[in-house]
């Protein structure tokens, strides 16, 4: 299902689900991020919803909660998103430990990969905000850079978000392109 006009980069709350046939395979992506064989081949055959939870803090701060879920409710992941570029560690059974950092940022100022990063938004992405993250693996054998924001996709306005991985001088990229479920307590 298309996203909803009321939903925009500063706004991202409710339930996603990965949208396989207009998204690029993570295989490749993955093996680059050292994901074992069997979690790879997994992923590839799971139903994945994200739930996302966007909120402000007193101080401005935006953090956003994403529950990955396969199938009937399997948890796989829970990344926390602080949009303020500071760097936090986190670890967790699919990439292990990492650190990452999350902002809003002009589309335009991306830098790392930029052709495949920046291309494909729609015009309230390449004028205004996206989401960036940039990650990487505790030991520095891969980087990941992620941009977030809103493409037109067979004719319907849709959340994707483009990946970048590097690992020596490999690169792997992938497009995923998420389905608007509707609001996370709609799900069961």
């Amino acid at each position: 299902m298309a996203a909803p006009q009321e939903k925009h980069i500063h706004d991202i709350n409710g339930s996603w689900l990965l949208n396989k046939r207009l998204s690029d395979s993570l295989k490749h992506v993955l093996r680059l991020q050292n994901v074992n064989w069997f979690i790879r081949r997994a992923i590839s055959f799971a139903d994945v919803t994200i739930h996302a939870t966007q909120s402000k803090g007193e101080n401005g701060l935006v953090t956003i909660m994403m529950d990955h879920v396969a199938g009937v409710g399997l948890a796989l992941t829970t990344e926390m998103r602080r949009l303020n570029w500071a760097t936090r560690e986190h670890k967790d059974f699919i990439w292990g430990n990492i650190r990452t950092r999350s902002r809003y940022i002009p589309t335009a100022n991306i830098e790392e990969g930029e052709k495949f990063l920046q291309s494909g938004w729609l015009e309230e992405t390449v004028s205004g905000d996206c989401i960036q993250d940039k990650t990487e693996s505790s030991t520095g054998s891969w980087t990941s850079v992620t941009v977030w924001g809103f493409e037109q996709i067979k004719g319907e306005r849709r959340l994707s978000r483009h990946i970048l991985v590097r690992k020596g001088y490999e690169i792997a990229t992938a497009r995923l392109v998420y389905d608007y479920i509707g609001p996370i307590n709609h799900v069961q």
